[in-house]
């Protein structure tokens, strides 16, 4: 097989701009992502083994994203244009790279195939686990394709202790390019995927991601910022305000993190770096202290985690005068 190969959008002037051409409206980062893990498989054809395990995985990472099943060929079938003519190669390296390139589409498209009967994943494994408390661990797991999530969303996890079933997990931060995701899970006595993501995932142990969901989003018209994060929902605010600061937003954010009594802010260095941090906890603290916002009126806010945390953050934002449409949630877990 021929050696390392160009990415897509190295040769030929355009095959990048091609995959992008295929793609749905969706987010840039999702869009460059995908462009990436094609990339990614160009870069790796000398290994064949890796390259069949994501090729499979790209079909219905791709078809997550809007791709239609029959497109699924043409998006690999421009690696082959990616380096067709490619300087130096022979008759024979030239035949060697169109097999493999065949053997890619087919891939891929069994890959789609199969996520017509279940819902995408991506393989990850986990790199590092932090135990912030003891019922709270911070996870990042390096995933085999790029994950496509936008700051705001969480992801449905399955481990290996728990095989088939699913929890929630929110994403912290905003997308990274190495790969990495970074999970915040707190152990529930009624959620054993959650209760083994925090208390037995080691490192080196492998992880299943679904597809993002959620999200969050900032009214580019308001003065202010202002997130509210209910428990591990922390993890979330921080990814919205990271890709807004990562944008070059720089308006000034006013950061809660909602705790337990007699708590304190498990990720309080990471939190405090992007905006004026507080920390309450009880719904009445936080009610006084958007009240106590200057001009809660030219505020834009965001709050995200469990369904009876969100409801009480959103009567006290209603009560404080931030408008409902300058208004953002999300919500994972079961309620009280």
């Amino acid at each position: 097989m021929p050696g390392p190969l160009p990415a897509p959008g190295d040769a030929d002037g355009g095959p990048q701009q091609a995959v992008q051409s295929l793609l749905p409206a969706a987010p840039e980062a999702r869009t460059a992502q995908l462009g990436r893990a094609i990339g990614w498989l160009a870069e790796n054809l000398d290994r064949p083994q890796l390259v069949a395990t994501g090729a499979a995985q790209l079909g219905p990472a791709a078809a997550a994203l809007g791709v239609r099943p029959e497109q699924t060929a043409a998006l690999a079938a421009l690696l082959a244009d990616a380096v067709r003519g490619h300087e130096g190669w022979g008759p024979r390296e030239q035949a060697a790279w169109q097999a493999t390139a065949d053997l890619v589409a087919r891939w891929v498209g069994e890959g789609a195939a199969a996520a017509a009967y279940a819902p995408a994943f991506w393989t990850g494994t986990v790199v590092a686990r932090e135990l912030r408390r003891p019922d709270l661990a911070v996870l990042l797991v390096r995933t085999f394709l790029p994950y496509p999530y936008v700051g705001g969303q969480h992801a449905v996890v399955e481990t290996a202790h728990h095989r088939d079933v699913w929890a929630p997990c929110w994403i912290a931060g905003a997308p990274r390019l190495d790969n990495t995701v970074e999970l915040h899970v707190r152990a529930e006595s009624v959620d054993d995927v959650a209760a083994a993501l925090a208390g037995r995932v080691a490192p080196g142990d492998q992880v299943r991601l679904r597809p993002p969901e959620g999200g969050l989003a900032a009214d580019p018209a308001a003065a202010g910022l202002l997130v509210v994060g209910e428990g591990t929902g922390a993890a979330a605010v921080r990814g919205l305000l990271e890709e807004l600061r990562l944008q070059g937003d720089t308006r000034p954010a006013a950061v809660v993190h909602w705790v337990d009594p007699g708590q304190d802010s498990y990720d309080r260095a990471a939190l405090a770096a992007l905006g004026d941090l507080t920390v309450v906890d009880s719904a009445v603290a936080l009610a006084e202290l958007v009240a106590g916002l200057p001009a809660p009126e030219d505020l834009t806010a965001a709050v995200a985690g469990s369904p009876t945390g969100v409801a009480a953050a959103l009567t006290a934002l209603a009560f404080a005068g931030v408008p409902g449409g300058r208004v953002c949630a999300t919500q994972i877990g079961r309620d009280d």
